[in-house]
This record gives structure tokens, C-alpha cells and sequence, in this order.
């Protein structure tokens, strides 16, 4: 069963502190939702489009996702957790 992931949790912090990340201008908070075995998570989503500025600096297809930063500082601390935990 999915549920959310509170902005305590370490990938919101892992290497770079995370509070809010920025779409089409404005500051949001990231929601992701999770599923947990024996206290780590074992599975992460999220409606939010973390992957559509990954590659290219400006996104020429009309994506209205997350900006290439904010993307690739939540994926660093998403990776990190992911070796470490």
C-alpha cells in the first residue's frame, strides 16, 4: 500500500536539502509516496515529472515537469539513500 513520504525523510536531505522544487516558476513541495519492508522503501512514485528535463537544459516538448536542479538534486538524494540505507 502506497503512502506518503513525510518531508523528514532522509531523501529529502540525503546530500542536498530539499523543502520545495520548482515547477513553471513556482515553488512546490515534492510529493512522493512510497511502500516500505522492515522500514526501508522498497518502491517510489510520484505525479510529479522528475525525468522531463534530464538531458536537455531547456525542454523543447512542452513538459511542465520539474526543473533540471531541482530534478537532479532529488534523484542524487534518491540514489545515495538507495546505496546507503
Amino acid at each position: 500500500r502506497l503512502a506518503k513520504v513525510p518531508l523528514s525523510h532522509p531523501i529529502f536531505s540525503k546530500v542536498y536539502p530539499i523543502k520545495t522544487v520548482s515547477v513553471k516558476g513556482a515553488a512546490i513541495e515534492p510529493e512522493f509516496e512510497s511502500v516500505e519492508h522492515n522500514g526501508r522503501l522498497v518502491f517510489l512514485f510520484t505525479k510529479q515529472d522528475y525525468g522531463c528535463s534530464w538531458g536537455n537544459s531547456c525542454c523543447t516538448s512542452g513538459c511542465t515537469g520539474v526543473t533540471q536542479e531541482d530534478s537532479y538534486r532529488m534523484m542524487t538524494n534518491i540514489a545515495v539513500q538507495a546505496l546507503t540505507e
